[in-house]
């Protein structure tokens, strides 16, 4: 399999990483004088998992392929196919971690646990904002009251409990996709005060 990345490799996540692909796999730096979007539209590339048009220090694409006739979603509705992903699976995925280097951790062990604590209380200030706002809709009957119950739910939840499948998955498929070599136990990767939380 081909890839092309836009970023160079002082800016990507595998430059940082000092990642190797795994046989099979061959990933290309797209030209300065290129970009994803110029590529899609030349058809140079057959798809993108990531478009970022927006103006950022890495990427350089500009054309609203969005918009395009000739670019589709692989999902004709992908809001409608994440609901029934979620639903069939019970995933969420997430996209981003909050990492501590090892020897801070090592040294001063409580840095962990209350920097997930800080993330935690930071997500319950977003929710409480989130459905204090949502009470308007609800009293105005913009959002039917049969809403309520699942407007009340966090929107994303922090902590390997709950969100064990999704972690246990990903190191799963880190380790078939030759991302790792081997498959990772979550208590080789994360902080030994985190595995209860």
């Amino acid at each position: 399999m081909q890839f092309w990345m836009e970023r160079d490799v002082a800016h990507s996540h595998a430059g940082a990483q000092g990642f190797t692909p795994p046989p099979g796999v061959t990933i290309n730096q797209i030209p300065p004088d290129k970009n994803i979007g110029t590529m899609m539209m030349a058809g140079e590339l057959d798809a993108t998992l990531l478009y970022i048009r927006e103006n950022n220090l890495v990427d350089r694409s500009t054309i609203d392929l969005w918009s395009h006739p000739d670019i589709a979603p692989l999902f004709a509705d992908p809001i409608g196919e994440g609901i029934r992903y979620y639903k069939a699976t019970g995933m969420f995925p997430i996209n981003h971690a909050m990492v501590v280097r090892r020897q801070i951790a090592e040294k001063h062990p409580w840095v962990v646990l209350n920097l997930f604590n800080a993330f935690k209380e930071a997500n319950a200030l977003a929710d409480r904002m989130r459905t204090a706002h949502m009470e308007y809709h609800l009293a105005t009957g913009l959002v039917p009251p049969e809403a309520r119950s699942i407007i009340q739910r966090p929107v994303a939840q922090h902590g390997i409990a709950a969100n064990r499948i999704v972690l246990e998955t990903a190191a799963e498929y880190s380790f078939e996709q030759g991302l790792t070599a081997s498959k990772l136990p979550l208590d080789a990767i994360f902080a030994p005060s985190t595995m209860d939380t």
